[in-house]
């Protein structure tokens, strides 16, 4: 999957995707990822009902430490310390669109899924602006830590599903990094 190939529509709908994946799932967002990622990659499909709740506390919710953090500050920090002033710019940015966090997502707003969602609603608006943020996001803020975070993912995960996301999120963050 080369992320060049794909239209602007076409690269949100897999941050859309991703950001679906990292979430913590519930019955509806399994459903609806077993349909995408069927065109993803359908090899992955399975692991959707088998188990995905329980790797995903597994690996991003239980633990002294917890195996495979979803947040920026942890990697971005020397002492791992959450919503750091690299989590205070994302939402800065955010807050610049009008967005906050639902209160109904109980989790902090540099979690990996939010910031994931944020992308893709930025490739959703008509203008330069959002085009530029989102390529700003994807080079001085995702690309600082996914790879980190990924790597953990790889030598921590025992689902694919996993594994395979941080591939096309890592093809995709570097592909928008590039934009101008």
């Amino acid at each position: 999957m080369d992320s060049h190939d794909f239209s602007r529509d076409e690269v949100a709908s897999i941050l859309k995707i991703l950001s679906m994946t990292f979430m913590r799932p519930s019955e509806l967002n399994k459903r609806i990822l077993k349909e995408a990622w069927k065109v993803l990659d359908p090899q992955v499909v399975g692991e959707i009902d088998e188990g995905l709740s329980t790797e995903y506390t597994r690996l991003f919710r239980l633990g002294n430490p917890v195996p495979c953090p979803p947040y920026e500050s942890y990697y971005l920090t020397e002492d791992g310390t959450l919503m750091s002033e690299h989590a205070d710019e994302l939402v800065s940015i955010m807050r610049g669109y009008g967005l906050t966090v639902k209160k109904e997502f109980k989790d902090l707003p540099e979690h990996i899924s939010v910031i994931l969602e944020f992308m893709h609603y930025l490739l959703s608006l008509e203008d330069d602006k959002s085009l530029s943020d989102v390529s700003y996001v994807a080079r001085e803020h995702m690309l600082k830590w996914i790879p980190e975070f990924c790597n953990c993912l790889k030598r921590e995960s025992r689902v694919k599903l996993y594994i395979r996301a941080c591939d096309i999120l890592l093809e995709v963050l570097k592909s928008l990094a590039e934009l101008k």
